[in-house]
């Protein structure tokens, strides 16, 4: 007879008859995040061994290593318990085998399609990675995975890409955009405003500015830095030991000749430069 149960997770004990036993704790973390968020949707199955005083798991390691790794995580916050279904010993050791088979080979895999629609409708709701994933489980990592490029952006953006404020073309606009957004490292609490993520946006369409290289290059003289092209000139934000600061077509600016770029464009150069 089946009984459901809150357990110890120091009373359960991994059988040696569960059928998946490769690549257990791939995406763990995943698993972590949706269970911290919504629960346990779904109990493991576990029987009582009379002989050895401890439960055993027959379905569910993943559910139950998630459990172990929020409970290091988060001591004290009820993970130290979880929820099974127990059922009767089985009888023989096949028995066993059969119902840690059944659960595994009776789960089908949820489609692409079927992610991508739900995790972009989810994202598009709520605009906000810190909020989707404590509310849903769903990690930064998988909404940038599954949800669409378009849902990512923020809605003053899709709302200029609509309206064909940057572009007459949805395709070219949405790549200024998303261009525009990685550029400046916008986020929604941030201290880049709205308007200057939309106005470089559109000088990436009219090809006003171009990213030559971006990240961290290193040669062997020990120089760090970004460049870009920026109306027929050649920027740099360099760093060269302890000196750093903004170049221009190889001479380092002026905190003055810095001020007069426009503030979209210094926006762009994020490093704070040593002013001489």
């Amino acid at each position: 007879m089946e009984k459901l149960r809150l357990i110890p997770l120091d009373s359960i004990k991994i059988s040696y008859h569960l059928t998946r036993i490769t690549n257990i704790n791939f995406k763990i973390e995943d698993l972590c995040a949706s269970i911290k968020a919504v629960g346990l949707i779904q109990p493991i199955l576990v029987f009582f061994d009379s002989e050895k005083k401890h439960y055993f798991v027959l379905a569910g390691q993943r559910r139950l290593n998630a459990h172990v790794k929020l409970n290091e995580d988060f001591p004290g916050k009820g993970f130290d318990k979880i929820k099974c279904i127990v059922i009767d010993e089985p009888k023989t050791n096949e028995e066993k085998n059969a119902f840690s088979l059944a659960e595994n080979i009776t789960q089908e895999k949820i489609t692409k399609t079927d992610l991508l629609k739900s995790v972009t409708k989810l994202y598009s709701v709520y605009q906000d990675f810190e909020i989707v994933q404590n509310k849903f489980g769903l990690t930064k990592k998988i909404v940038r995975k599954y949800a669409s490029k378009y849902a990512l952006l923020p809605l003053f953006l899709t709302h200029a890409i609509d309206s064909g404020e940057i572009h007459s073309n949805p395709r070219i606009a949405m790549d200024a955009a998303i261009r525009s957004v990685d550029a400046l490292q916008w986020t929604k609490d941030g201290q880049v405003r709205e308007d200057i993520v939309l106005e470089l946006a559109k000088k990436y369409v009219e090809g006003d500015i171009q990213a030559i290289w971006q990240g961290h290059l290193r040669d062997d003289s020990g120089i760090v830095g970004d460049g870009y092209s920026f109306e027929g000139s050649m920027f740099a934000v360099i760093v060269v030991g302890d000196d750093k600061g903004i170049f221009k077509n190889g001479k380092k600016m002026t905190r003055k000749e810095f001020e007069k770029l426009p503030d979209e464009f210094r926006n762009i150069l994020r490093l704070q430069p040593t002013w001489e």
